[in-house]
């Protein structure tokens, strides 16, 4: 069952926190971890879809590719996936590809399991 670490970036910090997981088997579920929703300024990655709850099953996600918009929008996408993919030889996966993104583009949201040594 592949699980991804999902790390933000709080305002005026500059070390990101281990804010929730995401896992990917037949569906997908996020789940906002126990300490980033102690944080007084914890904040929803999106207000609609990934709102801040405790729940023991996660938040189940729908989309086809296993992704929440907010982290589906980290993911390379169109020349940067098609390099990604040429490199590997291979179709990456929606997570393959998150982990082997560059760790600063767009936004405050990074979902890989290397983030923590970046």
């Amino acid at each position: 069952m592949p699980t991804v670490p999902v790390w933000v970036w709080p305002p005026d910090s500059d070390a990101p926190l281990h804010a929730a997981d995401l896992t990917v088997e037949r569906t997908a579920r996020f789940h906002y971890r126990p300490d980033y929703l102690e944080r007084g300024d914890a904040l929803p990655l999106d207000p609609v879809e990934l709102r801040l709850a405790r729940s023991a099953r996660g938040i189940a996600i729908s989309a086809a590719d296993g992704l929440p918009g907010v982290i589906r929008d980290a993911k390379p996408a169109g020349y940067g996936a098609d390099r990604l993919n040429a490199h590997a030889g291979t179709e990456l996966s929606p997570l393959e590809l998150l982990e082997r993104g560059v760790p600063d583009g767009v936004g405050a949201i990074e979902a890989t399991a290397s983030s923590a040594a970046r």
